[in-house]
């Protein structure tokens, strides 16, 4: 029961909506928790997310702006139809990226969780039933 009351209050909270700086911001905070992972990888992998961002909201606002042109029109939706079809899968790419990159983001953190195990390590965890 206590389960249900802890969803119906998450459905009723107020949405968290936040900005791009906000989002780069929280993004370049994560990157700076995971030390195993070169200050240059770092820097490429903010561009990636910025970029990322970027093509995203682009491509929303110019599909938006022709969607609401094309929208119930016929003739209208026969001309623009490919370009929105292209808007669309540009979105889609940008997102493509932005999940990529949070397996790369997820796979630096988990070098940083588990310590590389030497040789002797591994034969006194054997020898203890650890695995």
């Amino acid at each position: 029961m206590a389960h249900i009351k802890k969803v119906e209050k998450a459905v009723k909270a107020e949405p968290i909506i936040l900005t791009d700086e906000e989002r780069i911001k929280q993004f370049n905070e994560l990157l700076e928790t995971i030390s195993s992972v070169s200050d240059k990888k770092k820097i490429l992998w903010k561009n990636i997310y910025e970029f990322a961002i970027d093509d995203r909201r682009n491509a929303y606002a110019l599909f938006t702006d022709l969607q609401t042109f094309v929208h119930a029109n016929i003739n209208n939706h026969a001309i623009h139809g490919q370009t929105l079809a292209k808007y669309l899968e540009q979105m889609g790419k940008a997102t493509e990226r932005l999940l990529k990159l949070a397996e790369l983001v997820a796979a630096g953190q988990s070098k940083e969780k588990e310590p590389e195990m030497t040789e002797d390590d591994f034969y006194k965890r054997i020898g203890a039933g650890k695995f």
